[in-house]
């Protein structure tokens, strides 16, 4: 976790570990939305023992989770020498379960 740089001014920032371990029980307990792990936080006994008492608000979990992306990304372009120049696209096409003999091909 040393790994995110945490800014000195505003708010104190929660502890980093105690952020990750709430976002994947709240994913272990199907808990996805941040505006539901919020609420679970205060609520919820398991949450509140994981969080230590702390209640943070649903956009302290989409700013760590932006941070926790940002500093993955920043990582693998240093450690992995990642050309950042050029821009690929994925064509895959996946057909859906809910209507299955309606996938249209488009010509390209």
């Amino acid at each position: 976790m040393k790994l995110i740089k945490t800014s000195s001014k505003g708010h104190q920032d929660y502890d980093l570990e105690v952020m990750l371990h709430l976002i994947i029980f709240g994913f272990i307990e199907n808990t996805i939305s941040l505006r539901k792990l919020e609420p679970a936080c205060r609520v919820d006994v398991r949450f509140m023992y994981l969080s230590g008492g702390i209640k943070p608000s649903f956009m302290a979990f989409q700013r760590f989770i932006h941070d926790i992306f940002y500093a993955i990304n920043q990582f693998l372009i240093q450690k992995e020498n990642i050309n950042t120049d050029v821009i690929y696209v994925d064509g895959t096409k996946i057909e859906a379960n809910a209507n299955k003999y309606t996938f249209v091909w488009k010509k390209s």
